[in-house]
Parts: structure tokens; C-alpha cells; sequence
């Protein structure tokens, strides 16, 4: 399974490499893994494929320990947070998904390899964390996530992070904005592909100046005008979580 080929190269790194990295320094080590971070993200990686799969059980590791230690995460790059986090592996789920790959599968001792990985400080796991960076505008987010399972709540049914991290639906509700444009209609039969694609840009644009990240899929909404029946206007919509 690629999950667990995933967990065994980066055992393999981890034998050859975890003394060295421990003689060397939290320091050094922290640069040397925020410039893989930065390798993988531009060249990716060809140390193992990148996959959904591989991907989903990168981002809950570094999730798990971004929400845990943020402060060390950013050490190593400003890209690490639990926002960013939680956005990636949604993206990866939604395309393991889509795929039909159905539900996620038990993932505990490979996130357990992983995370050992992690904390050796071996840069081999950031160059592969790198290479699963998705861009904001390019990320995706499926009907399947219905309203977004959050990361942090994930980690605490499925892989042991204390109950005190988990998030409630009233707390996510207080941080959660609709945000809406309205769609150029350019024919009566209603918004072209051209209106939704310049209307998602902008969607995603709001989103982003509030330091949001999109927690459901786009949805359009008519709007009839009271005074001129059969005269539409056209609304595009998505919640955006604050984090």
C-alpha cells in the first residue's frame, strides 16, 4: 500500500540520518528541514510518489504537531500552520475521494512512522511535506467533507490528540463567514462557465484578505426581482473559516 511504502523509506532515512541530525543542533536541523520544505514545494520530490494518500498522512503529521507546538513549526517555515494545514488535507481527501477512493483508511502506524520521522528532525519528511503543498487558489474541497471535518477534531477521534484541542460546532460557527459575489450574467439562461470561473477568483480573494481558508463547496443562489418576475440576479457563495 503506499501509505505504508511511504512509512518505510522514511524509516530507512530515519536509521541512516537521526544521530547525525541530533549532533548537529535544533537549529541547523530546523534550517535544514525549512529548505527542503522550500525544495519539495518548488521541484517536489522523487523520494516517494505524490499521491493522495501519501500526502493526507504527511499533512495529519505535520498537523498534529503544528497544532500542538505552533511556534516550532514556524521555525522552520511561516507556511506551517494549522490553517494551512487543515486546508491541504482537505484538498488531498477531496482528491482521494473524487478519485473513489471512498472513506479514509486506518492510518494510526503509518502516522506513527511518520511522526517518529518528524521528530528526528530528518529534512527527507519536509521535502516530501513540500512537494504535497497545494497553492490556495488551486485547492480543492468536495462535497464529501460536507461541512469540513476539522483537523484538529481528526486527531482527536482518530490518533490520540487530547480531548482539550477538539474544536465544537458553536465555535466553528463564531469563526465561520459567508462570503458571497454576485455573478455576471451575460445570456437569460444565467451565469456562464467565464462568470463562475471570474466569480470563484473572487470568492477565493475575499476569503484569503481575511485570513480565511474556504469549509464548503461553492454554491449559487438565485435571487428573483420582486418587482420584475423572471429577472434574476445571481450569487456565488462559500463559507470561509477564520482561523
Amino acid at each position: 500500500m503506499l501509505i505504508m511504502r511511504l512509512a518505510v523509506a522514511f524509516g530507512l532515512m530515519v536509521a541512516a540520518t537521526v544521530g547525525h541530525t541530533q549532533e548537529r543542533g535544533t537549529s541547523e536541523a530546523r534550517a535544514n528541514a525549512g529548505a527542503a520544505f522550500e525544495k519539495g514545494r518548488t521541484n517536489g520530490t522523487s523520494l516517494v510518489p505524490v499521491e493522495p494518500l501519501s500526502c493526507i498522512a504527511a499533512w495529519l503529521v505535520a498537523g498534529n504537531v503544528t497544532i500542538r507546538s505552533p511556534e516550532g513549526m514556524q521555525e522552520i517555515a511561516l507556511a506551517l500552520t494549522e490553517q494551512n494545514a487543515t486546508a491541504n488535507w482537505w484538498h488531498w481527501w477531496s482528491v482521494h475521494y473524487d478519485n473513489d477512493g471512498g472513506d479514509l483508511p486506518e492510518m494510526d502506524a503509518t502516522v506513527q512512522q511518520l511522526n517518529q520521522a518528524l521528530g528526528s528532525g530528518n529534512p527527507a519528511f519536509f521535502e516530501v511535506l513540500g512537494a504535497c503543498w497545494v497553492n490556495y487558489d488551486e485547492r480543492k474541497f468536495s462535497a464529501a467533507l460536507g461541512g469540513g471535518t476539522m483537523l484538529k477534531n481528526f486527531l482527536v477521534e482518530r490518533l490520540g490528540l487530547p480531548q482539550s484541542f477538539a474544536i465544537t460546532l458553536e465555535d466553528r460557527a463564531k469563526r465561520t463567514q459567508l462570503i458571497s459575489v454576485e455573478l455576471e450574467v451575460p445570456t437569460l439562461g444565467g451565469p456562464d462557465r467565464i462568470s463562475r470561473m471570474r466569480g470563484d477568483a473572487e470568492l477565493l480573494s475575499k476569503c484569503k484578505a481575511i485570513s480565511g481558508v474556504p469549509s464548503s463547496i461553492r454554491a449559487t443562489r438565485a435571487e428573483e426581482n420582486q418587482f420584475l418576475p423572471g429577472d434574476y440576479r445571481y450569487f456565488y457563495e462559500v463559507s470561509c473559516e477564520v482561523f
